[in-house]
Order: structure tokens, then sequence, then C-alpha cells
């Protein structure tokens, strides 16, 4: 499986829920992403990483909302995301952090 996280800057949610993830499932490819970088500029680059990845996770529902907006027409992305539902609380490897993500992502 290829899983992508989404957070707002790609720094602490989405970089400790990547961690996670490879622990619990090693044979997986994963990578993490700041929603920051959801503009036209980037745009090429961001689709084919949305397009690369088997499962989306945004970690709040606005981050959702963004990958539907720069992906436009392409519902086949829009299948793939899930919100975990996790605010913008926690630095990296946050204990509190790591524990509500092993919870959410089992």
């Amino acid at each position: 499986m290829k899983i992508l996280f989404v957070c707002t800057q790609g720094k602490n949610r989405s970089r400790t829920a990547s961690g996670v993830w490879k622990k619990l499932h090693p044979e997986d490819e994963v990578l993490s992403i700041g929603s920051e970088y959801f503009d036209e500029k980037h745009q090429p680059q961001i689709m084919e990483i949305l397009d690369w990845a088997d499962r989306i996770y945004a970690m709040e529902e606005r981050h959702k909302k963004e990958i539907i907006s720069i992906s436009r027409g392409y519902e086949r992305i829009y299948v793939k995301i899930k919100v975990l539902g996790i605010p913008d609380l926690y630095d990296y490897n946050n204990p509190e952090l790591v524990r509500i993500l092993k919870t959410k992502l089992k």
C-alpha cells in the first residue's frame, strides 16, 4: 500500500503519523505533506503524489477540502481520503499524538 498523510505544514502530525504507520505496516510506502504546498505553483507535483497514494489520511476536514479543491475533476482521489479529526495541538512525536494515531490507524 501507498499511504499519504496530510496536515498543514507536514512537520508534526503527518510526519508523526507516517512513523506510526511505518511501525504498524513496515511493508507499506508512506509519505507526509503539508497542505501549505497546495497551490498553483506546486499543483503538478501534488497531483502526482495524490495519484500515487492508495489511501490519503487528512488530519482535519479542512485538509480534505483543500485536497478536493486542488484535485477538482479527479473523483478517483476523493474516495481515497479519510479524515482523522486530529487538531493542530501537537508537536512532532508527542506521546499523546502517537497514542491517538495508534488508536485511529488500527
